[in-house]
């Protein structure tokens, strides 16, 4: 497990042992600097992922009615008769495994929490 971590955290300066002054780093370390490395991002994900969802929701009445004076239309490629219920659960998707990215993290800090104990 080491040298995978030590290769994710080299690139971003945070190497098993250089977050140590030299001395390789505890595991509580390294949790507690990926935690933070993956949370931001993750955040943004699922923020993003529910507000889409949501404007999408909001959209789909009006695009209902455009597709019924104008035929079935394409976005993206794709034909909205195709997209509307599957574009809603894509959204849904991202934002449902953002919160089990959370979960995850959440069970590796409790980790470190009761390694301090």
């Amino acid at each position: 497990m080491a040298w995978i971590m030590h290769g994710y955290l080299q690139p971003n300066k945070l190497s098993l042992e250089n977050s140590m002054g030299g001395q390789p780093a505890k595991i509580e370390t390294v949790i507690t600097k990926l935690s933070d490395k993956i949370n931001n991002p993750n955040n943004s994900i699922r923020l993003d992922a529910e507000t889409f969802h949501k404007i999408w929701i909001e959209m789909i009445p009006i695009l209902d009615q455009y597709k019924s004076v104008h035929g079935d239309f394409r976005i993206g490629g794709y034909l909205y008769s195709e997209l509307k219920d599957e574009v809603a659960c894509v959204a849904d998707r991202i934002a449902r495994n953002s919160r089990r990215i959370e979960m995850i993290i959440s069970d590796l800090q409790s980790i470190v929490r009761q390694t301090k104990y």
